[in-house]
Parts: C-alpha cells; sequence; structure tokens
C-alpha cells in the first residue's frame, strides 16, 4: 500500500489522525462528544402557560404528597426537612391566597396540619417507639413536635375549626386538649 510516496507495511498500526474514518467515528465531533439533530417536531415543543394560584397550589400539593409519605414509613428528619419546605411555600403562595381565596387558608393545608398535629402526638405518646428510634429522627421528632405547636399557634382559628368539623374523618381518640 502507497501513502505520500513511501511504502507502509499493512501489519503496522497507522496513526488515528491518518486513519479512515468509520461509521461511528463520523457522528462524533473532534472533541468525541456525539453530534445531535435535531428535528423541527423537537425544536416546537409547546409551553403550558398556568396561572400563579395552580402553580403555587400544586407546589404545595407535592410537599404534602412527600409529608404523607414520610409519615408511612416514619422518616421524621425528612417530615421535618419537608413540614419546613411546606411553611415556606405557603408563606410564598400567601398573596395568592388572599387574593383568590379572600383570605381563608385553603382547606388542604389546614388538613395537613390537622394531620401532622395528630400524628406527631401519637408518635410521641409512644415512648417505647421512642426510645427505638435512631438518634437523627427522635432530634427530628422533637424539633417537628416544637415547630408544628409554633406554627399552630398562628393557625390556631383554622386548626380548631377544622378538628371540630372533621374529628370523625381522622377517628382521633382522646383528643381533649384545646387548641
Amino acid at each position: 500500500m502507497q501513502s505520500s510516496g513511501r511504502l507502509e507495511p499493512e501489519n503496522e498500526p497507522r496513526p488515528r489522525f491518518f486513519a479512515p474514518v468509520s461509521d461511528f467515528e463520523a457522528e462524533r465531533s473532534p472533541a468525541g462528544f456525539k453530534k445531535f439533530k435535531f428535528d423541527g417536531e423537537e425544536e416546537a415543543a409547546k409551553r403550558v402557560v398556568r396561572s400563579t394560584k395552580e402553580k403555587r397550589y400544586e407546589e404545595l400539593t407535592n410537599l404534602i404528597k412527600q409529608i404523607r409519605n414520610h409519615k408511612k414509613i416514619k422518616d421524621m428528619s425528612s417530615m421535618l426537612s419537608s413540614f419546613e419546605e411546606l411553611t415556606r411555600a405557603y408563606q410564598k403562595a400567601l398573596p395568592v391566597v388572599t387574593k383568590e381565596e379572600n383570605g381563608v387558608t385553603p382547606r388542604f393545608y389546614v388538613r395537613i396540619l390537622a394531620e401532622l398535629d395528630a400524628f406527631i402526638n401519637e408518635v410521641w405518646e409512644d415512648k417505647e417507639g421512642r426510645k427505638n428510634m435512631s438518634k437523627n429522627n427522635s432530634k427530628s421528632l422533637a424539633s417537628m413536635r416544637q415547630k408544628l405547636r409554633k406554627y399552630s399557634n398562628v393557625e390556631k382559628c383554622f386548626l380548631f375549626f377544622h378538628f371540630c368539623t372533621s374529628e370523625i374523618f381522622f377517628h382521633i381518640e382522646g383528643s381533649d386538649e384545646s387548641l
């Protein structure tokens, strides 16, 4: 085989620079990254326009779902962080709530606060279960209880109303504590 005027043995490896381009290498750029081909369909992705209310309420409901999942597995540290995110998200959504709902706290938000209060009190009363918890979960439970009590004082009238109207749904027995 001849190339550039000199004879090269066939078994001698060629430098990569002079090697013939294979199909695989043709798809790659000089830096080694794969080239992407764009179709007109991919570029024309439709944007969904949502109202601020929908965005804020979706954020709140996603956080509520997370809290309920953490509640099922009794993961107190994750529940605490999700609760803190929920309170921040609610503060962020407060202008929308005051405008759209005339300042009335959404029912799903009050309900999750009531569920959390009942759950935290139930776990707190189980002294044997608290002893078997990990140190991190135990600290998170105490912190969650304290933050929920502090936050419930702010939302006191809403929680009281919710407990009175929906005690049947929660099956809370022996709940003589006043909010």
